[in-house]
């Protein structure tokens, strides 16, 4: 979702097309709508997090990494048992993430 949400509207959409062969869309609990408010959710935020989507009990924060031009080229991120994730320290997380994240593009930049 870190990566998708920066795709562009192009992306976004090819990606759309094709949610209901995906694993996780094969049930019919993955929408259109809601990968639209997932991606809504990063943009606002500037990182995903998922919570027991693929892994029970996992927590999952990722947030995106650009190229010089400014597209996203891929996502730096940290996985967790939920046991050790609170939503009290989701802030903290999300904001290593997001530093670690622009450290890369910084890098990749100059």
């Amino acid at each position: 979702m870190a990566i998708l949400a920066f795709l562009g509207e192009q992306g976004l959409e090819a990606v759309l097309r094709d949610v209901h062969r995906s694993p996780v869309g094969r049930d019919g609990t993955v929408t259109e709508q809601h990968v639209r408010d997932l991606v809504d959710g990063t943009r606002r935020t500037g990182y995903a997090k998922t919570v027991g989507e693929r892994v029970p009990d996992a927590v999952g924060i990722a947030a995106p990494i650009f190229d010089p031009r400014g597209g996203v080229i891929g996502s730096v991120g940290v996985t967790m048992p939920s046991a050790r994730f609170g939503a009290e320290r989701e802030p903290e997380f999300a904001s290593a993430v997001i530093d670690a994240a622009q450290r890369v593009t910084r890098e990749l930049i100059y």
